[in-house]
């Protein structure tokens, strides 16, 4: 299982990434990912929705049964101005 996110950042055109089922507790390392429209990282143990802000083509993020617990905790999401869809069950 991953625990952190390593190793992308020469995969800059990188449109799509799915690391659901993993034990990862922070979202990092996706900085160079510009072009990603799709972040799928359900079920892992990420609590904060933080360091997206690069990720401005961003629509879809799926980050339900994580551990984030309040709206508070989901502030980052304001940093992605083309955000359509947000799962956080």
């Amino acid at each position: 299982r991953l625990t952190r996110i390593e190793g992308l950042g020469t995969l800059c055109n990188l449109q799509e990434l799915y690391i659901g089922h993993n034990g990862i507790e922070v979202l990092e390392g996706l900085e160079n990912l510009t072009k990603l429209d799709t972040l799928d990282a359900t079920k892992n143990r990420i609590k904060r929705i933080e360091n997206l802000g690069t990720l401005t083509a961003l629509t879809d993020l799926w980050l339900g049964s994580n551990d984030v617990g309040s709206f508070e905790d989901a502030e980052g999401v304001r940093e992605l101005p083309r955000l359509t869809t947000l799962y956080l069950e």
